[in-house]
């Protein structure tokens, strides 16, 4: 079914936020804003399980980057690189993730910010050669 359910929760996230949007519009104008509150909050539960699962993509190609970019022989270079590059991803997540209410698409700027540094970072690396 490709659906993501909320841990000890009977409905599934997208099962919640249908049936939150079939009552707001089945209610009157001034009786919708707790269920416009909870649209946002599933919605952006949504897009924030969606963006870690695309991270898992992005980290993919950010390990082999960072491996070939640091000197042969110098591990610790890489893994705190690494580190960084995961550690700059999280906090930004996390920090946008309170953003959700407003912007539903604010869990997605982090996963854009380093796809961008990782496609320029692939670029130049290539151009290189």
């Amino acid at each position: 079914d490709g659906c993501l359910c909320l841990v000890g929760s009977e409905m599934c996230i997208r099962d919640r936020l249908r049936t939150v949007r079939d009552k707001i519009a089945n209610l009157p104008e001034a009786e919708t804003e707790n269920f416009r509150k909870s649209e946002r909050k599933y919605t952006g539960e949504l897009s924030s399980r969606l963006a870690l699962s695309f991270s898992c993509l992005i980290f993919a190609l950010v390990g082999p980057l960072l491996g070939l970019m640091m000197p042969h022989g110098d591990w610790g270079s890489r893994f705190g690189a690494g580190l960084a590059v995961a550690g700059g991803y999280f906090i930004m997540f996390i920090c946008c993730r309170s953003l959700v209410d407003k912007f539903s698409f604010a869990v997605w700027l982090p996963l854009i910010v380093v796809t961008a540094i990782c496609a320029y970072l692939w670029r130049k690396m290539i151009w290189k050669r």
